[in-house]
């Protein structure tokens, strides 16, 4: 990590970074929902959504190549 930059703060980094929040705070009320208050199949729904959410997130960072 020594003599790398830090990535700039534009629209497109911020936006990636919200997106992940979102994305995180999806899967953890599905956890939540399973966990806490007992909700399993709606649970395992929004926290697969969550999931789908954070791996989609790899293409927007990455790239597809």
């Amino acid at each position: 990590m020594e003599n790398k930059k830090l990535p700039e703060m534009n629209k497109k980094n911020v936006l990636r970074t919200i997106y992940a929040i979102v994305a995180a705070l999806v899967l953890g009320v599905g956890m939540c929902m399973c966990l806490v208050w007992e909700q399993i199949i709606w649970g395992t729904l929004v926290g697969l959504l969550g999931i789908i959410m954070l791996i989609a997130l790899i293409p927007m960072i990455k790239g597809i190549k």
